[in-house]
């Protein structure tokens, strides 16, 4: 303390008060910028937890609401009353699957994931494929859905996965493929989809294949930042080569992707290549 106040002395004799008054401010403004940054770092994440917990708990859907169940792709919710739009989610997409393996000298898989599930749409065609099927999502009640389908269809190696955060689903053994579709764009951030990204790769056996869906960023959708319950069915977008640079640097080798301009939709084709340091 007594050197702190010979360093002002000194400086006032030297400087004149004009002087002494410039350096404290200075001071000031640097300690200033510090806290500033100081906070920036703290407040996104305070913003993270908020939107995180708001998508877990509109996902939860407690109050049974039939929007979230459309949404969802519940089977005889929303649009998906009429039972051959929800048939047709699968189809799609095993088609595009099938197409995948074709690409990649693909025989079989043993083993996959869906992350988001939903009401099962997807897991009906694709369960067959496998012996054992994994489901991971936020909601409860998705994942019991989900299972009512598999069972209608006599699957029975179902692994229903309830998480929290996108990490609890860790304890999963290596998959040989992993799909999620129609589900990034709900995202709470993008930060939480690469989070996703990188959980998906770490939980894919070497070479294994991913399908991910995006929808990516256009006039009308742009990424959000606050209020998901209002924008929950456009919250989260990506550029098309952010994406694909994302996906890259996480360690995957996007091999292709193929658009739905009506919808904005873009999804990713990628193997699991040589593992990147991303932690």
């Amino acid at each position: 303390m007594i050197v702190e106040i010979q360093k002002i002395q000194n400086l006032y004799k030297s400087e004149g008060f004009s002087g002494l008054l410039e350096t404290v401010r200075r001071i000031l403004d640097f300690k200033l910028l510090q806290m500033r940054r100081m906070v920036s770092k703290f407040l996104p994440s305070q913003r993270e937890k908020k939107l995180r917990n708001a998508a877990n708990k509109l996902w939860a859907n407690e109050n049974g609401s039939e929007t979230i169940k459309g949404l969802s792709h519940f089977k005889g919710s929303g649009r998906y009353k009429d039972h051959e739009k929800w048939e047709d989610i699968g189809n799609v997409h095993i088609k595009m699957f099938d197409r995948f393996c074709e690409m990649t000298n693909t025989d079989s898989i043993e083993s996959m994931i869906e992350y988001g599930p939903g009401g099962g749409a997807n897991a009906v065609k694709f369960a067959p494929k496998v012996s054992k099927f994994y489901g991971i999502d936020i909601a409860k009640e998705n994942l019991k859905e989900c299972g009512c389908q598999l069972e209608q269809i006599g699957f029975k190696n179902y692994v229903p996965v309830h998480i929290a955060e996108p990490k609890d689903c860790l304890h999963i053994p290596p998959v040989d493929f992993f799909l999620c579709v129609a589900v990034y764009q709900h995202f709470p951030s993008k930060e939480y989809g690469v989070e996703v990204g990188k959980i998906a790769y770490d939980l894919l056996k070497e070479q294994g294949l991913a399908i991910i869906q995006i929808r990516y960023a256009g006039k009308y959708y742009k990424p959000k930042k606050r209020d998901y319950r209002a924008n929950v069915i456009t919250f989260t977008s990506y550029g098309l080569d952010e994406f694909w640079n994302i996906l890259k640097k996480i360690g995957f080798e996007p091999l292709y992707l193929q658009l739905r301009p009506e919808t904005n939709y873009a999804y990713y084709f990628a193997t699991k290549g040589k593992p990147h340091n991303h932690h």
